[in-house]
């Protein structure tokens, strides 16, 4: 289904603009797997490798711990069972809530794009190799439109960057860990596309340890596209030879792809 802009989940994303540019910075294998397969890869968070992608910062644990701790005197369950191990029971559940979060790294995939104003050499160097490397350009708008004719139930947020030792992101949802990163991540400038296979539309609340062993060996999921209104425009790295230029002009060419290719003017 197309991403959706009135979803329950939207309340604690960041929606962008629809005609904020956005872009990717691949490599050429990338590239061909994009062209050739019609479809974006979606990574699933826990191979990321920032440690801290998906997860509450400390100051947020202990709100989490706190605000379990708080419902002593209307819980219903402790009320009505007087006898039961008052400590245990917090702790059982502190446990519990805390592996939820974690478990959750486990259930979400992600395709990765970056706001765009300029090219960044830093960019360039770290997702698409300086000497052959693909910028592909696009915008909000075209990536609604791309992911119009998919099966999945897609959510799109921009991420906030936070110091995550001094810090805190809200408790009581699971979307605001996903779209929260460490500040040393700032020149990432993302906007993420973001996948859960256990959405659903009756409200069911799922069971993660299930979802997490159905998923357990997927290391990430393909979702269909219409390439020519995913990519605005073809951007080759300026530090790459013309005959790498030339190769993907041919690869463009072959696919009868209606996109502009042309060589960065970075330097």
């Amino acid at each position: 289904m197309p991403i959706n802009f009135s979803s329950e989940a939207n309340k604690y994303l960041y929606l962008p603009n629809n005609n904020q540019q956005i872009a990717r910075y691949i490599d050429l294998s990338k590239f061909l797997s994009l062209i050739q397969s019609k479809t974006i890869f979606f990574n699933k968070l826990s191979n990321f490798e920032d440690k801290y992608e998906g997860t509450l910062t400390p100051l947020s644990l202990d709100d989490l711990e706190n605000a379990i701790r708080s419902c002593k005197s209307t819980n219903s369950y402790l009320l009505s069972n007087p006898s039961i191990d008052t400590e245990n029971y917090y702790k059982k559940r502190i446990i519990a809530e805390k592996k939820m979060y974690k478990l959750s790294r486990e259930t979400v995939y992600v395709s990765c794009w970056n706001k765009i104003e300029n090219e960044s050499y830093a960019l360039w160097k770290i997702y698409a190799g300086l000497n052959q490397g693909i910028m592909i350009k696009s915008n909000v708008e075209r990536i609604i439109q791309a992911f119009a004719g998919a099966d999945e139930d897609i959510e799109i947020s921009e991420v906030k960057y936070i110091d995550f030792k001094k810090e805190k992101i809200n408790i009581g949802n699971i979307y605001h860990p996903l779209v929260h990163k460490n500040i040393p991540y700032s020149y990432e400038d993302e906007i993420r596309l973001l996948f859960q296979p256990f959405n659903n539309q009756n409200g069911e609340i799922p069971n993660l340890e299930k979802v997490c062993e159905d998923h357990r060996l997927i290391g990430g999921k393909s979702i269909k596209i219409d390439i020519n209104l995913l990519i605005e425009e073809i951007i080759v790295s300026p530090f790459a030879p013309y005959w790498f230029f030339e190769i993907v002009k041919n690869i463009v060419d072959k696919y009868d792809l209606k996109i502009n290719v042309q060589y960065s003017e970075f330097v």
